[in-house]
């Protein structure tokens, strides 16, 4: 990961952890001996975020700048979502939480008042 993705997931996982009703937690993909990246995992989005009762997640693929997905990111997001897996691309913390306050508006989560004051902070 370059280093503005890396700063971004910082700030992305600092603030959703902040929430009551989710909890981000961080994807590693490290290679296997040699450089080679596991192809069950590779393209895998950044972040996997939990929802409060355990038995819902989605995930988030964070782009920093004019980042483009990668044709591993493409094919593997793809293959989530015809799975019935939730994917979102995000730049940017708002955009994160904003994601975070739809699934919950979704899921019929009781109102979140710190996921509700986080977005009213950076609007």
């Amino acid at each position: 990961m370059n280093r503005p993705e890396a700063i971004l997931q910082a700030a992305v996982v600092e603030a959703i952890a902040l929430t009551e009703q989710f909890t981000p937690r961080e994807v590693d993909i490290n290679p296997k001996p040699k450089g080679f990246l596991d192809p069950d995992i590779c393209g895998h989005p950044d972040l996997r975020v939990i929802g409060y009762t355990g038995d819902r997640q989605f995930d988030i693929e964070l782009k920093a700048g004019k980042g483009k997905l990668s044709a591993n990111q493409v094919r593997w997001h793809e293959k989530h979502r015809r799975a019935g897996g939730s994917v979102y691309e995000a730049r940017n913390v708002l955009q994160c939480l904003i994601y975070c306050a739809l699934k919950s508006a979704l899921w019929g989560y009781p109102h979140d008042r710190r996921l509700v004051a986080l977005i009213r902070g950076l609007l």
